[in-house]
């Protein structure tokens, strides 16, 4: 029975029960309201139960006598409770829990089911450690983020079949392993304030896109072997992490290494880190970076946003600078550039943010800043 996407209100029937051939149901982006009723645990044949995206409370019905089950999801509603441990569930391919106000620990048991990929139980209310056997079975997508989750990161070096692992948002601390995770493609551990250490270079591989670190206490420069494989999006800013800027980007599109802790990144801008078509988000405010800003930065031609600001620059923005028509955000505030309020400025019809406060420019505002987006 497929009924999801529609304008459905009110209450789940306790008849459907009846219905006991039933292998599938979803419900799924509709209104229903009230809880689950304790009938349904008698289904037996269920393979798929999705009730996501609804406005459902209360607590699961037992759901013993779902040994068929192969697909949970009651994701984005209510619903509170214990986490099952779905042993009665030995099949059971993929579990979505997000986006509810689930309270209790994590069964260690969900290690042992060999046939799920999936397990998604971020943005509840979870408490206590992390099963290790998670990291290290048969999942591929691991969301525990934002919850209130506790330990350390386990101290197995080997993650074979992990490909999406996000725990940010918890209270996590201890330091990352040197991790061998050839099929990871996303990593986030953000927002746990305590967790330290380095970056590991064995975290690099051909398959990792995204990397988010930011708001801990990492430490240590970004192992350089990062920028060589195929890495789209790394998100370091507000860290601890110290060293100087690479001179290639590789095929980044997202750099972030802003508000790091003193020093942060020392040095120039290299003449050849801009020198892509690629970057379209580079922030590096409030580091310690000197020296003039590059004209080879013409070659940003995709970039929206170029976030500078809180550094030791000097020298006037360069004058290939104003080619680049896609930029919405340009701030260089508190440097020591010095120029003219120059009328190239109107040729950024894209741009929606000007900052150039606690710098030294002179003359007049050029008209054709009215002609800008903002």
């Amino acid at each position: 029975m497929d009924l999801d996407g529609n304008n459905l209100f009110g209450s789940l029937p306790s008849t459907l029960v009846n219905l006991v051939d039933l292998t599938r149901l979803d419900l799924s982006d509709n209104s229903i309201l009230g809880t689950i009723p304790e009938s349904y645990s008698l289904f037996t044949s269920l393979q798929v139960f999705n009730l996501s995206k609804n406005g459902l409370n209360g607590t699961l019905p037992d759901m013993a006598n779902f040994t068929n089950l192969t697909m949970l999801d009651v994701s984005s509603n209510k619903l509170s409770g214990t986490i099952p441990s779905f042993m009665f569930a030995q099949s059971i391919q993929e579990i979505r829990m997000q986006v509810n106000a689930f309270n209790s620990t994590i069964p260690t048991e969900l290690a042992s089911l060999t046939q799920l990929t999936t397990l998604l139980l971020n943005s509840n209310q979870l408490n206590g450690t992390i099963p290790p056997g998670l990291f290290y079975g048969s999942l591929i997508n691991l969301a525990l983020s934002s919850n209130q989750l506790t330990g350390t990161f386990p101290s197995n070096n080997s993650v074979i079949h992990l490909q999406r692992l996000l725990l940010s948002d918890n209270q996590l601390n201890g330091t990352l392993p040197d991790l061998t995770a050839p099929n990871l493609i996303h990593l986030d551990l953000s927002h746990n304030l305590e967790f330290s250490g380095r970056i590991p270079s064995s975290l690099a591989s051909p398959n990792l896109r995204i990397l988010i670190l930011a708001s801990t206490k990492i430490s240590g420069t970004i192992p350089g072997v990062l920028y060589t494989y195929n890495l789209t999006y790394m998100d370091v800013r507000s860290a601890s992490l110290i060293g100087t800027l690479p001179s290639s980007f590789g095929p980044l599109q997202y750099f972030n290494m802003g508000w790091n802790s003193p020093p942060g990144l020392t040095g120039t801008i290299p003449s050849t880190l801009v020198v892509t078509s690629h970057l379209k988000y580079l922030q590096l405010s409030s580091n310690r970076l000197i020296g003039t800003i590059p004209s080879s930065i013409l070659y940003l031609t995709s970039c929206t946003l170029l976030h500078l600001s809180g550094n030791s620059l000097n020298g006037t923005i360069p004058s290939e600078f104003y080619s680049l028509s896609q930029l919405v955000e340009f701030e260089v505030a508190n440097n020591q550039l010095s120029m003219n309020f120059n009328h190239e400025f109107g040729r950024l019809s894209s741009l929606w943010i000007l900052d150039l406060r606690g710098n030294s420019i002179t003359g007049e505002i050029p008209s054709e800043i009215g002609s800008l987006s903002y």
